[in-house]
Protein backbone atom coordinates (compact mmCIF):
# COMPACT_ATOMS: atom_id res chain seq x y z
CA UNK A 1 0.00 0.00 0.00
CA UNK A 2 1.40 3.67 -1.04
CA UNK A 3 2.38 5.38 1.97
CA UNK A 4 -0.33 8.45 2.78
CA UNK A 5 1.41 12.30 3.32
CA UNK A 6 -0.35 15.34 4.12
CA UNK A 7 0.07 18.24 2.06
CA UNK A 8 1.24 22.13 3.36
CA UNK A 9 -2.32 22.57 2.51
CA UNK A 10 -4.02 19.87 4.55
CA UNK A 11 -1.63 20.87 7.20
CA UNK A 12 -2.32 24.52 7.45
CA UNK A 13 -5.88 23.50 7.33
CA UNK A 14 -5.72 21.20 10.48
CA UNK A 15 -3.06 23.61 12.56
CA UNK A 16 -4.36 27.37 11.96
CA UNK A 17 -6.95 28.62 13.81
CA UNK A 18 -10.13 29.52 12.02
CA UNK A 19 -11.02 32.74 11.15
CA UNK A 20 -15.01 32.86 10.48
CA UNK A 21 -17.25 34.14 13.18
CA UNK A 22 -19.37 31.15 13.79
CA UNK A 23 -16.29 29.12 14.12
CA UNK A 24 -14.64 31.46 16.67
CA UNK A 25 -17.29 31.73 18.84
CA UNK A 26 -17.48 27.33 18.58
CA UNK A 27 -14.24 27.10 19.42
CA UNK A 28 -13.28 30.14 21.32
CA UNK A 29 -15.72 31.38 23.57
CA UNK A 30 -13.88 31.72 27.09
CA UNK A 31 -16.11 30.12 30.40
CA UNK A 32 -16.31 32.43 33.95
CA UNK A 33 -12.92 29.42 34.62
CA UNK A 34 -10.94 30.49 31.78
CA UNK A 35 -11.80 34.19 32.51
CA UNK A 36 -10.77 33.91 36.31
CA UNK A 37 -7.38 32.48 35.52
CA UNK A 38 -6.88 35.07 32.51
CA UNK A 39 -7.25 37.82 34.76
CA UNK A 40 -4.84 36.72 36.80
CA UNK A 41 -2.21 37.77 34.67
CA UNK A 42 -1.00 40.91 35.04
CA UNK A 43 -0.58 43.75 32.10
CA UNK A 44 -3.15 43.18 29.15
CA UNK A 45 -0.50 41.35 27.14
CA UNK A 46 0.49 38.71 29.62
CA UNK A 47 -3.60 38.17 29.63
CA UNK A 48 -4.26 38.31 25.75
CA UNK A 49 -1.22 35.89 25.00
CA UNK A 50 -2.19 33.86 27.93
CA UNK A 51 -5.88 33.93 26.63
CA UNK A 52 -4.42 33.11 22.97
CA UNK A 53 -2.53 30.25 24.00
CA UNK A 54 -5.45 29.01 26.04
CA UNK A 55 -7.33 29.11 22.82
CA UNK A 56 -4.47 27.56 20.50
CA UNK A 57 -4.29 24.77 23.10
CA UNK A 58 -7.82 23.65 22.77
CA UNK A 59 -8.07 23.92 18.80
CA UNK A 60 -6.45 23.12 16.70
CA UNK A 61 -4.53 21.37 19.88
CA UNK A 62 -1.12 23.74 19.14
CA UNK A 63 0.61 26.34 21.28
CA UNK A 64 0.87 29.43 19.85
CA UNK A 65 4.15 29.30 18.49
CA UNK A 66 7.17 31.89 18.96
CA UNK A 67 6.78 34.95 16.93
CA UNK A 68 3.38 33.65 15.65
CA UNK A 69 0.86 36.23 14.78
CA UNK A 70 -2.41 34.94 15.35
CA UNK A 71 -5.30 35.91 12.68
CA UNK A 72 -6.26 39.37 13.18
CA UNK A 73 -10.38 38.13 13.56
CA UNK A 74 -9.21 35.99 15.97
CA UNK A 75 -7.18 38.64 18.33
CA UNK A 76 -10.20 40.62 17.83
CA UNK A 77 -12.39 37.89 18.99
CA UNK A 78 -10.17 36.96 21.91
CA UNK A 79 -9.12 40.47 22.72
CA UNK A 80 -12.99 41.86 23.09
CA UNK A 81 -13.61 38.95 25.55
CA UNK A 82 -11.51 39.80 28.00
CA UNK A 83 -11.11 43.42 27.63
CA UNK A 84 -7.56 44.08 26.39
CA UNK A 85 -5.88 46.23 24.08
CA UNK A 86 -5.02 43.86 20.56
CA UNK A 87 -2.34 46.01 20.03
CA UNK A 88 -0.68 44.38 23.37
CA UNK A 89 0.17 41.01 21.59
CA UNK A 90 2.69 42.81 19.95
CA UNK A 91 4.64 42.70 23.93
CA UNK A 92 3.43 39.53 24.13
CA UNK A 93 5.14 38.22 21.09
CA UNK A 94 8.23 39.74 22.33
CA UNK A 95 8.21 38.00 26.12
CA UNK A 96 9.22 34.48 25.02
CA UNK A 97 9.94 33.74 28.43
CA UNK A 98 6.06 34.38 28.81
CA UNK A 99 4.93 32.51 26.01
CA UNK A 100 6.66 29.37 27.39
CA UNK A 101 5.53 29.49 31.19
CA UNK A 102 2.12 29.77 29.77
CA UNK A 103 2.26 26.41 27.71
CA UNK A 104 4.09 24.73 30.09
CA UNK A 105 1.39 26.08 32.78
CA UNK A 106 -2.10 25.85 30.43
CA UNK A 107 -0.74 22.29 29.14
CA UNK A 108 -0.59 21.03 33.12
CA UNK A 109 -4.31 22.51 34.17
CA UNK A 110 -5.52 21.28 30.89
CA UNK A 111 -4.15 17.71 31.24
CA UNK A 112 -2.35 17.84 28.14
CA UNK A 113 0.39 15.31 27.51
CA UNK A 114 3.27 15.62 25.29
CA UNK A 115 3.00 12.78 22.16
CA UNK A 116 5.38 9.88 23.19
CA UNK A 117 4.98 6.38 23.07
CA UNK A 118 2.15 5.31 25.55
CA UNK A 119 0.00 8.60 24.13
CA UNK A 120 0.94 7.34 20.52
CA UNK A 121 -0.61 3.61 21.79
CA UNK A 122 -3.95 5.04 23.41
CA UNK A 123 -4.48 7.39 20.06
CA UNK A 124 -4.28 4.80 17.87
CA UNK A 125 -6.77 2.46 19.90
CA UNK A 126 -9.14 5.30 19.72
CA UNK A 127 -8.68 6.36 15.93
CA UNK A 128 -9.10 2.08 15.21
CA UNK A 129 -12.74 1.92 15.02
CA UNK A 130 -12.83 5.29 12.93
CA UNK A 131 -10.04 4.29 10.66
CA UNK A 132 -11.81 0.80 10.06
CA UNK A 133 -14.72 2.74 8.51
CA UNK A 134 -12.22 5.54 6.45
CA UNK A 135 -8.18 4.78 6.53
CA UNK A 136 -7.63 8.04 4.61
CA UNK A 137 -4.93 10.19 6.60
CA UNK A 138 -6.74 13.74 6.50
CA UNK A 139 -9.87 12.33 7.37
CA UNK A 140 -8.07 10.40 10.59
CA UNK A 141 -5.79 13.79 11.05
CA UNK A 142 -9.22 15.74 11.53
CA UNK A 143 -10.51 13.33 13.69
CA UNK A 144 -7.47 13.49 16.45
CA UNK A 145 -7.76 17.95 16.06
CA UNK A 146 -11.32 17.72 16.33
CA UNK A 147 -11.20 15.27 19.69
CA UNK A 148 -7.91 16.68 20.98
CA UNK A 149 -9.21 17.70 24.42
CA UNK A 150 -11.10 14.79 24.81
CA UNK A 151 -7.35 12.47 24.08
CA UNK A 152 -5.63 14.86 26.12
CA UNK A 153 -2.96 14.44 23.49
CA UNK A 154 -1.05 17.87 21.86
CA UNK A 155 -0.16 15.71 18.59
CA UNK A 156 0.24 17.61 16.15
CA UNK A 157 1.99 20.34 17.64
CA UNK A 158 4.78 18.23 17.59
CA UNK A 159 4.51 17.31 14.18
CA UNK A 160 3.84 20.47 12.96
CA UNK A 161 6.51 22.19 14.53
CA UNK A 162 9.57 19.64 13.79
CA UNK A 163 8.89 20.49 10.71
CA UNK A 164 7.77 16.80 9.54
CA UNK A 165 5.01 15.61 8.03
CA UNK A 166 2.73 13.28 9.43
CA UNK A 167 2.38 9.85 7.72
CA UNK A 168 0.56 6.66 8.58
CA UNK A 169 3.14 4.52 7.24
CA UNK A 170 3.88 1.92 9.94
CA UNK A 171 1.07 3.15 12.32
CA UNK A 172 0.38 0.27 14.19
CA UNK A 173 -2.86 1.20 14.59
CA UNK A 174 -3.36 1.89 10.87
CA UNK A 175 -1.85 -1.96 10.59
CA UNK A 176 -4.49 -3.38 12.83
CA UNK A 177 -7.04 -1.01 10.45
CA UNK A 178 -6.10 -2.68 7.35
CA UNK A 179 -6.05 -6.45 8.81
CA UNK A 180 -9.46 -6.08 10.20
CA UNK A 181 -10.96 -4.52 7.25
CA UNK A 182 -9.30 -7.45 5.00
CA UNK A 183 -10.91 -9.85 7.79
CA UNK A 184 -14.16 -8.12 7.07
CA UNK A 185 -14.30 -8.84 3.53
CA UNK A 186 -12.96 -12.60 3.33
CA UNK A 187 -15.66 -13.53 6.00
CA UNK A 188 -18.80 -11.88 4.11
Amino acid sequence: MRRQQLTEAQITALLDPPTDQRELVRHYTLMAADLAAIRRCRGDHNRLGHALMLCYLRYPGRPLKARERPPRPLLLFIANQIDALPGSIEDYLAAERNRQRHVAELQDRLGLRPFGTRPAADLADWLLPHAIENDRLAHLAGLVVEASPPTNVVAWMRLHSAGRKPTRAGSPGCARCRKRRSRSRCSV
